[in-house]
């Protein structure tokens, strides 16, 4: 993209996908919460992947700092070469260790959810 003082002047996108079929019109999403579950399920996992041996007392704080409700797409089941667009929650975490003054001990993590079945959407 090139944006200039008087606007956008060139735009272009690669890898965008053609629509090919509509495979519902509306779906129902899952209440918000039912949505927490995997949220929390997401935070905990990211503290497992710090390694902290269990003498350690150093506390960790998880505040979700933002939560939006859009959509992306996902790999379409049985057709890896397909995706589908859905309906996610994405959130950020921030992390902070004990009283985080300093900015070097924050940390954010994405969280992105599937809205109409919870499962936990990973970046490629």
């Amino acid at each position: 993209m090139i944006v200039t003082d008087d606007g956008v002047k060139s735009f272009s996108w690669k890898g965008m996908c053609e629509e090919v079929a509509v495979i519902a019109e509306n779906v129902n999403l899952l209440p918000f919460d039912d949505i927490q579950k995997p949220l929390f399920e997401q935070i905990f996992y990211s503290y497992l992947n710090i390694g902290q041996p269990a003498e350690d007392t150093t506390k960790f704080d998880y505040k979700v700092t933002s939560a939006k409700l859009g959509y992306t797409y996902v790999t379409a089941f049985h057709k890896p070469e397909n995706a589908w667009m859905v309906p996610a929650w994405f959130f950020q975490v921030m992390r902070s260790e004990g009283q985080a003054e300093n900015m070097k001990d924050l940390v954010i993590i994405p969280v992105a959810i599937n809205a109409m079945d919870g499962g936990v959407i990973v970046a490629q």
